[in-house]
């Protein structure tokens, strides 16, 4: 199953522009979309990608944004989180 997602780092934030770059060119060749660089490069990097759920999966939360390209999931309504724990 394919999956999104959106990586977003920092440049101004040590190392975290480069553990980007890093974890997209480790996984590049499995990936089936990777969109070009889409921040404005002197303070934030961004890409789209997409690729089989596991590797997505891999992808530090520190560097996971969302986006039209992959939004944020919904979650659940606390009426509903509420009525989901009580029948336990």
């Amino acid at each position: 199953m394919l999956k999104r997602a959106t990586i977003i780092a920092s440049v101004d934030d040590p190392g975290e522009a480069e553990a980007a770059e890093a974890w997209l060119e480790d996984a590049r060749d499995r990936l089936t979309h990777v969109s070009d660089q889409l921040g404005c490069g002197c303070c934030v990097v961004i890409w789209d990608i997409e690729g089989p759920a596991e590797l997505i999966a891999t992808l530090p939360e520190t560097l996971r944004g969302y986006s039209d390209w992959d939004p944020v999931p919904a979650r659940p309504g606390l009426l509903s989180r509420l009525c989901r724990l009580l029948r336990g």
